[in-house]
């Protein structure tokens, strides 16, 4: 169910030299922002543990540094490497890494990124969604062309087949739009990236003037500086997703995902234009029963207490586990001025 055509393919191997680092081996580190402030961004975290770090050798798991987040994480982190002791199974290098920012999950992600090595395949994810599936799609995906971006800096061989960059689980791409806008951008929640795209990143989003751009704002800043005009600090070409966020609205879009491997033609006649994954709605369970689409959104799964498209992605948790974990009043959390932030009594979840 994830075999999503690919857009890049791996070169001959006649190209693929022993004088490449690690024998072609390339090394893959997934960072999982959190805020764990209640069972569902508990449950988020877990489920991410579990499900998206299968080819990955090293988990951070990045969150604000106070003490409910950290006995809170440390106990979730301690208890998925106990049960996997217990079923046998093989699991990444986890490290715990807490740091104090007030920039939503681009805060965490930043800060973590100053101990990953820039010469790998680099994976950014947050809580703000459940894993319901084991998923590796993206992975393998960044792996390759990671792969090729090496191969290309020793043999020089530059083409339009080695240009990924940044591959995101979802995107609004609009083949006649310039990236960096309103139809032509890829959302924040996963995404990876090869050493030359994580560059731009960090280029990007992680500057001194980028730290300070949505100090006191909400979501739709974060949207609008870190997701839209992140796509447009890459060339077109460079960025990818896999599924679109929103149902295609013309033509020219379906086809450009057919092109993709996602065929969704059959929906030119439903009045979903307007829906989107992360509403939890129609266009979302379209996604699961024809993709099996990998995330729920924790909002939707809050908002529709009967929303359940199977999440398989703690079946290793103990139920009472999550339950029995000290998450934090309103008032630790309004008083938290780290990674997320504060508004009208609100915290905001991108």
């Amino acid at each position: 169910r994830n075999s999503v055509q690919d857009d890049v393919l791996l070169p001959p191997p006649h190209l693929i030299s022993s004088n490449v680092p690690g024998g072609m081996q390339v090394n893959t580190t997934l960072i999982i922002a959190t805020v764990p402030r209640d069972e569902a961004h508990a449950r988020a975290l877990w489920s991410h543990l579990e499900c998206l770090t299968e080819r990955i050798d090293r988990v951070l798991v990045a969150a604000p540094d106070v003490d409910w987040s950290r006995n809170i994480v440390e106990a979730i982190v301690q208890d998925f490497m106990l049960a996997a002791a217990i079923n046998q199974r093989s699991v990444p290098i986890i490290e715990t890494v807490y740091f104090d920012n007030n920039r939503y999950d681009v805060g965490l992600w930043c800060d973590a990124l100053a101990t990953v090595p820039k010469n790998q395949a680099t994976f950014l994810v947050n809580d703000s969604a459940f894993s319901r599936i084991n998923f590796n799609n993206l992975t393998e995906r960044i792996v390759r062309a990671t792969k090729q971006e090496h191969i290309g800096q020793l043999t020089n061989v530059s083409s339009s087949t080695m240009s990924l960059k940044l591959l995101s689980l979802n995107g609004r791409l609009g083949p006649s739009e310039p990236p960096g806008t309103k139809y032509n951008w890829v959302e924040s929640v996963y995404r990876g990236f090869t050493p030359q795209g994580l560059i731009t990143f960090i280029n990007h989003s992680c500057n001194p003037e980028a730290t300070q751009k949505c100090l006191g704002k909400g979501v739709r800043c974060i949207v609008d500086n870190f997701e839209i005009a992140l796509s447009g600090a890459y060339p077109k070409g460079e960025v990818g997703a896999i599924y679109p966020s929103f149902v295609p609205s013309s033509d020219e879009e379906m086809k450009d995902w057919e092109m993709k491997g996602i065929n969704m033609t059959e929906l030119s006649e439903q009045k979903w234009v307007f829906d989107q994954w992360r509403d939890g709605k129609a266009y979302y369970h379209y996604l699961v029963d024809k993709f099996n689409f990998p995330l729920l959104k924790v909002k939707a799964k809050q908002k529709f207490i009967r929303l359940d498209p199977g999440i398989e992605c703690y079946r290793t948790a103990n139920e009472s586990f999550f339950a029995s974990l000290f998450y934090p009043s309103k008032m630790l959390l309004n008083s938290y001025h780290g990674s997320t932030i504060v508004q009208k009594g609100k915290i905001a979840d991108p």
